[in-house]
């Protein structure tokens, strides 16, 4: 698979996006979390993965092809993150100093 940049390091795990889903590296193997599917809105919008970005309040949000999404780590799913605009591909994540996305 081709990573897309960065890797993160979340709870000891290795996140790496890449064009097939994200790929997670826990010291001994990697497992691919590649859960695209159009109905079920707790899994990714989209298995091209466009950028990872750990927040400061130690948020995950992932990029992708369709939009833009926040990892909930207790449940183990992905949140959709509403857009204001209509082109969905996330090429970047800023945040500024009050910690807004």
């Amino acid at each position: 698979d081709n990573a897309v940049g960065p890797l993160i390091e979340v709870n000891g795990e290795i996140w790496v996006g890449t064009f097939k889903g994200i790929r997670i590296y826990d010291g001994k193997s990697f497992k691919l979390k590649k859960s695209y599917f159009k109905n079920d809105l707790s899994k990714l919008a989209d298995n091209i993965i466009t950028i990872l970005y750990l927040s400061g309040k130690n948020n995950l949000f992932v990029g992708t092809e369709n939009g833009l999404q926040k990892y909930n780590f207790n449940s183990k799913t992905f949140n959709t993150v509403p857009l204001p605009v209509a082109d969905r591909s996330i090429m970047d994540i800023k945040e500024d100093k009050e910690g807004v996305i």
